[in-house]
């Protein structure tokens, strides 16, 4: 606003039109390309679900011919939620079926509930959740709006191939994207791929609410991904899940071989604990840990935190930092 207002009293405007207009057009092209794009290549919304316990949104979407990677994230547009809005929101699971890649599947939290109405994306994400309370499931319903899917874009931008040792630490709704990347470093070791030298990978869910692992049935099932990769065991991967409430009071149930524990994780412990088993694997000389963290900013720096205080001669902590913010 600042910059328009300088403009309107200070600049030459025989000067200053061309550059306001192509930079105007151009903005105009762009909006006219998503929107003609939008309705070539239509997508459409499968399945709404919102989880009013850890305020939660899981969409589905149907798009043809979709692709996507590990890590990669579009914008999405429903006509119900916002006529003019499009939000950026991470792509969550991931498959070599072509097939399966046409359906888009990301979760929404509500953020009015944690941040001010104000920041970007809240409101947004207020009026999907409220507009999702009141569809559900319901086919008739959801068929409705205009649903627009842009992308994907973006890649992951750290090389965990290059570690023997990977650990992944997701806080809340972070899941999403640290459980694709989980699965394809899992295939990329089972397919053998050059670039690929590690040997295990640890994935690590803390949350809040065991309630919220109910919006993630095809996500955490432990016997349906060893069917599909036949090498989830504990010489490759082991999954750890925290609740930070009291689990048996909530109604869940420990099951299907997770370590569950009912605490905040220390996560100088965890990563000490994980370095000395790395150093007992056999024919195992490296000391670089890759360390990815993806959540509520004070979780990710608490890891940070842990990382550079654990590391030492024997072992290095490499950290990076997944960003989500819806």
């Amino acid at each position: 606003m600042a910059a328009i207002v300088m403009v309107v009293f200070h600049a030459i405007w025989s000067q200053t039109v061309p550059f306001i207009s192509t930079s105007v057009g151009l903005y105009v092209i762009d909006l006219l390309m998503r929107a003609v794009l939008g309705y070539m290549m239509p997508a459409k919304l499968v399945s709404v679900r919102y989880l009013g316990d850890c305020g939660i949104t899981r969409l589905v979407i149907h798009k043809p011919g979709f692709k996507y990677k590990p890590g990669q994230w579009i914008y999405l547009y429903i006509s119900s939620v916002g006529l003019l809005d499009s939000q950026p929101f991470t792509i969550s699971g991931h498959t070599q079926d072509p097939e399966m890649q046409e359906y888009i599947t990301v979760f929404v939290k509500n953020m009015a509930h944690s941040r001010p109405r104000d920041v970007i994306g809240s409101k947004w994400s207020e009026r999907l959740a409220l507009w999702a309370r009141k569809v559900g499931d319901e086919q008739a319903h959801i068929s409705d709006p205009i649903v627009r899917v842009e992308g994907p874009y973006g890649d992951v931008s750290h090389d965990y191939g290059e570690y023997d040792t990977v650990v992944l630490i997701a806080g809340g709704v972070g899941i999403t994207a640290m459980y694709s990347l989980f699965i394809s470093l899992l295939e990329g070791y089972r397919c053998g791929e050059p670039c690929c030298s590690m040997k295990k990978v640890y994935l690590i869910w803390i949350k809040k609410s065991s309630s919220m692992w109910d919006m993630f049935p095809d996500l955490l099932k432990y016997e349906s991904v060893d069917n599909e990769l036949d090498i989830l065991n504990k010489n490759h991967c082991e999954i750890k899940l925290y609740v930070t409430e009291n689990v048996r009071a909530s109604g869940y149930e420990v099951a299907n071989g997770f370590q569950v524990y009912n605490k905040r994780p220390d996560f100088r412990e965890l990563l000490r604990d994980i370095a000395r088993e790395r150093r007992q694997r056999a024919n195992d000389q490296s000391k670089y840990i890759s360390v990815c963290a993806c959540g509520p900013e004070s979780m990710m720096n608490d890891v940070q935190g842990a990382c550079w205080r654990e590391n030492n001669q024997k072992n290095r902590f490499h950290f990076h930092k997944e960003l989500f913010e819806l």
